[in-house]
């Protein structure tokens, strides 16, 4: 288990439920997106891993985590600037696409 109580080699489905990690999907932490934990995402696309990312910021949000709430408070400050933000996003996208399939 991690910090937040959850088994790393499991991910978030649509319904933010634990599922098992299923074929073979490219694996991003909580942090590498902006996040305060080292949670891992498992997904087949950026968009798939920003999604389950957002579903867990705001559960997080909800239990008012203390690390996730500071890193919401860093989005926020990168949010008000939109080539900023739109650049952090580029970076992010291009990260994960070089990352490797897990196996």
């Amino acid at each position: 288990k991690n910090a937040a109580g959850y088994f790393q080699t499991w991910c978030y489905n649509d319904a933010s439920m634990l599922q098992p990690l299923r074929g073979q999907m490219k694996k991003i932490t909580c942090a590498e997106l902006g996040g305060g934990c080292d949670l891992s995402f498992f997904a087949e696309s950026f968009e798939e891993a920003a999604k389950q990312s957002q579903e867990h910021a705001m559960q997080m949000f909800k239990l008012r985590d203390k690390a996730h709430l500071d890193a919401a408070e860093k989005m926020k400050t990168l949010m008000s600037s939109p080539r900023e933000m739109d650049n952090w996003m580029e970076d992010r996208r291009a990260y994960f696409n070089n990352l490797i399939a897990e196996r």
